[in-house]
């Protein structure tokens, strides 16, 4: 089971691209990028994302 951090800063660049491929987020954001509003989205694809088997 890998390690998914909470925090998308420190996300490996592997579970980003995977929520942009399971339809999860619409694209990579960039550390500048992030506010409280694509915080709450990115936690929310992070949990979903943690949820499926395939990332067990």
């Amino acid at each position: 089971m890998a390690k998914i951090p909470n925090n998308y800063r420190f996300t490996k660049r592997w579970v980003k691209e995977a929520l942009v491929n399971e339809g999860l987020l619409d694209k990579i954001y960039k550390n500048n990028e992030l506010d409280d509003a694509t915080n709450a989205k990115i936690k929310t694809a992070l949990d979903k994302l943690k949820a499926m088997d395939k990332y067990q």
